[in-house]
């Protein structure tokens, strides 16, 4: 039996997998160096396994959870030093960011 997700960490599951899963299939489009990229998605994996590990009653403990938290952490800077690369990277258009979830400005109301 599984246990429940709190929304946040169902939030920052499906952020951390669309970023992860589309950066890992093209990192050259994002300018990313592709070993960058299989890290994150290495975090992306570990975290997803913890987390599975957490949730379920027969195998969730203090230390299982302490495991979830630390992957999440470890991913969540990995996914912060990407976001804010992409981010300020003139070359990657709009609509490229975009598939990855960033919000672009509209110009010119």
């Amino acid at each position: 039996m599984s246990l429940p997700v709190p929304r946040a960490e169902l939030k920052f599951h499906g952020v951390l997998g669309i970023f992860a899963r589309e950066l890992a299939s093209e990192p050259a489009m994002y300018h990313i160096a592709p070993d960058r990229a299989a890290d994150l998605l290495h975090r992306l994996e570990t975290y997803e396994a913890a987390l599975h590990r957490a949730r379920s009653a027969a195998t969730r403990t203090t230390p299982a959870i302490a495991a979830k938290n630390a992957a999440r952490k470890a991913a969540m800077q990995a996914l912060r030093q990407l976001i804010n690369t992409i981010a300020a990277d003139p070359r990657i258009e709009p609509a490229v960011k975009m598939r990855l979830g960033f919000k672009v400005a509209k110009h010119g109301r």
